[in-house]
């Protein structure tokens, strides 16, 4: 079922007719990217209020009041994602799967293109159990690859801007109206629609920014690094989006560009290039191609470029994709590329998103000589003969605090038993000082020994463990090797690996 949707506008009764967007702007050479419908802000409010309050009701078993209300979503706007999707997670709740089934092909029917929702979604696990259920998934993942293609031409290219424009702060007035429009639909659009939106909406900006800048503005690298700004490195691939950056990196390069101009494509191109596959396909054949393209983008690199080392740590990651389980034979190459990116603020930043447990793996033992909020010295060689968990949190981080109860219970039932807890606040001193983090963590309950040395992320013990999000959890066993790190010890995995760190169950 989807999360509560919040009625974040104010609910009115009218209804206006649908939009499309990108119908004024000059010559649109865009017909590969299909427009989402937009709605206007009265109506996206109702759909998302009944939503919310079907789901409210849901969450009280008041099961047929619920399907009411997501009978009613789905036939106020039939093509929106939430509808009928809703009323199929009414009826898995209550093990009805023919319904269930049923409203899961409307769904479908109707556009769903979310299969990761599908196959991880609690609410429709009676439906995966039924045999009919595969079929279901592979037409949704084959229209998930249909929308996606769309993305592989990149941004549409527009001869003139949406309206005229005299100054950039009008632009800037008109994009903000275009940002709150897709704000109110997101509660509508399928994930290809909300992409395509943004990548609309992008293409226009460069448009009108060439249209006030003239030949000062360079459009098409622009472009490259407009996509560039389309998925975030933590995901696990860029697929078509990576499609698109090479394309356009590809013909910029080839108008020979020099200096910042030329580094900055190729830097994106490699980037693109290593994150074309997921991680378990970059050791098939199509995975050592992009390698091969990745290595070609970096050599284009001026290497007294700031683009140069980072460019190396994008091509690391890709070595130790590419080599799966002997990954570990990277790792004094690996050892040597730190070096370099020590003194590079963006590599570092980079290294720590891309491949910070390997970067723990290859330095392990890491050291802490700190100092606890008692005045005590702490080392991790005061834990020997213990298992301790190393856990980098925060008082302001809610999926920290929401580690809290797992954290607590196998502290509460195995502490007798050997397992410490240290944990390394990542708290700043403007909002949380010394004081307040101890009434914090007693009203918690932490009833463990922390360190807080105020120096958040600027922090020793922080930067040597290559921390760039919390929480960051790491498992050290008794003869102070290194069991487990990060979502392998998180939420309900913990107990169960801390059993066998303390040789209660075999590992």
């Amino acid at each position: 079922m989807r999360k509560t949707v919040t009625a974040f506008l104010v609910l009115t009764a009218a209804a206006i007719a649908l939009v499309q967007i990108g119908c004024n702007a000059g010559t649109d050479a865009s017909a590969e990217l299909t427009l989402p419908k937009t709605y206007d802000k009265d109506l996206a409010t109702q759909y998302a209020k009944l939503g919310s309050d079907g789901y409210a009701l849901l969450e009280n078993e008041n099961f047929d009041s619920a399907i009411v209300l997501f009978e009613q979503q789905a036939a106020l706007i039939p093509d929106g994602k939430w509808g009928h999707y809703n009323v199929a997670c009414a009826y898995g709740r209550q093990g009805d799967v023919e319904n269930g089934m049923a409203w899961l092909d409307s769904a479908v029917a109707h556009g769903w293109t979310d299969p990761d929702q599908l196959e991880g979604d609690p609410d429709i696990e009676a439906m995966r159990a039924d045999p009919r259920f595969a079929a279901l998934l592979d037409k949704v993942k084959a229209k998930q690859i249909e929308k996606d293609q769309m993305f592989a031409a990149g941004l549409p290219r527009y001869d003139a801007p949406p309206k005229p424009f005299a100054t950039e702060e009008e632009l800037n007035a008109w994009l903000s109206e275009q940002q709150d429009l897709g704000k109110v639909n997101s509660a509508i659009w399928h994930n290809w629609e909300r992409i395509a939106f943004g990548m609309d909406l992008e293409a226009k900006r460069l448009a009108a920014m060439k249209g006030l800048q003239g030949d000062a503005f360079d459009l098409d690298l622009e472009r490259i690094n407009s996509l560039a700004k389309m998925k975030s490195v933590y995901e696990e691939s860029w697929g078509t989006m990576s499609q698109a950056m090479m394309t356009e990196v590809d013909a910029y390069l080839a108008t020979a560009p020099a200096g910042d101009g030329a580094n900055d494509a190729a830097y994106r191109g490699l980037s693109a290039a290593v994150k074309q596959y997921p991680t378990d396909r970059m050791s098939t054949p199509e995975g050592q191609a992009a390698m091969t393209k990745v290595a070609g983008y970096l050599a284009k690199i001026d290497v007294e470029s700031d683009r140069y080392v980072p460019g190396e740590v994008w091509m690391m990651a890709g070595k130790l994709a590419s080599a799966g389980e002997t990954r570990d034979q990277l790792y004094p190459s690996l050892m040597e590329l730190q070096g370099k990116f020590a003194t590079n603020a963006s590599a570092d930043k980079l290294a720590r998103a891309l491949i910070s447990e390997d970067l723990v793996k290859a330095s392990w033992p890491i050291a802490i000589n700190a100092v606890d909020i008692n005045g005590k010295k702490v080392s991790l060689d005061s834990y020997k003969g213990k298992v301790v968990l190393v856990d980098f949190w925060a008082t302001w981080c809610g999926p920290c605090r929401a580690e809290l109860p797992y954290v607590k219970d196998v502290y509460a039932k195995y502490n007798k038993d050997g397992f410490e807890i240290l944990s390394i606040s990542l708290d700043y001193p403007e909002r949380t000082d010394q004081a307040k983090y101890r009434e914090w963590i007693k009203e918690a309950g932490m009833d463990w020994r922390h360190v807080y040395d105020e120096k958040n992320w600027e922090s020793p013990i922080t930067a040597s463990y290559f921390v760039g999000s919390i929480p960051s959890p790491f498992l050290v066993g008794r003869d102070g090797k290194l069991i487990a790190m990060h979502d392998e010890c998180r939420g309900k995995d913990l107990e169960q690996i801390v059993r066998k760190a303390l040789g209660m169950e075999q590992i």
